[in-house]
């Protein structure tokens, strides 16, 4: 009552090419703003689909798609561009409320914005799992790459399924255990760990390989002195191994 919205059909009969377009419009003139403007489908008079411009009547610019029968907007593209599904709201390019699924063989790209370790003002591609969306901050849940690389950042540690019981961990220290959720050295192991049996040196013994751990055919356990490039009995660190 009281409002004029006017549907017309008109097309340029003297343009030609792209010019030469027939359009639709629907001019809802009531009041001072462009209020909302809709077309409906109905099946038997019901409501069942609704596409419109200014979902409110408010004077915003939104383009929607309306659920009649569960009463709620299903799609939502607002003045900045920003498509939302299942929510009204859409704070980025895509928001989705809800699951997505890709069919098996599809592929998600990213495109060329750059590569670049995570931290604040990182220009590298990621996918964020947790935090604040849009954020390149350092303690963000993500996955991205860097040159020659790819990372997985997180504000705490990492930690490593099967079922629902934790096998291996990484704290924020950079300690791994495995079968052990509060490692207390660089490598916790809860359990047992296997060598192999090497018949010769597995690797020349120099200052590069230091430390290295090896197990003779003997039985021995035999420790790289790159100081003197010698693999040593590591029951005196000083008699040469017999492989």
């Amino acid at each position: 009552a009281g409002t004029t919205a006017v549907a017309s059909f008109r097309s340029n009969p003297n343009a030609t090419g792209s010019s030469a377009t027939t359009q639709v419009n629907l001019d809802n003139t009531y009041g001072a703003g462009n209020y909302k403007s809709q077309i409906n489908f109905n099946a038997s008079g019901t409501p069942k689909w609704a596409i419109g411009n200014d979902y409110l009547g408010t004077g915003t610019q939104n383009f929607y798609i309306y659920d009649g029968p569960n009463n709620t907007a299903r799609f939502w593209i607002n003045s900045a561009g920003n498509v939302g599904i299942g929510t009204t709201a859409p704070a980025q390019k895509l928001d989705v409320a809800g699951n997505v699924n890709i069919a098996a063989g599809s592929k998600v790209f990213m495109g060329g914005a750059g590569v670049a370790a995570p931290g604040a003002g990182s220009a590298g591609e990621k996918i964020q799992l947790w935090g604040s969306a849009g954020t390149v901050g350092a303690s963000d849940y993500a996955i991205g790459i860097e040159p020659s690389n790819m990372w997985f950042n997180t504000a705490t540690g990492f930690k490593w399924y099967v079922g629902s019981a934790v096998k291996t961990v990484m704290d924020s220290n950079g300690n791994v255990g495995i079968g052990s959720t509060s490692p207390s050295a660089t490598l916790d192991i809860n359990g047992y760990a296997k060598l192999n049996i090497n018949s010769s040196q597995p690797v020349a013994c120099s200052a590069a390989n230091t430390g290295s751990v090896a197990l003779t055919s003997g039985f021995t356990i035999c420790i790289c002195k790159g100081s003197s490039t010698t693999w040593v009995k590591s029951i005196d660190g000083t008699t040469a191994c017999v492989w």
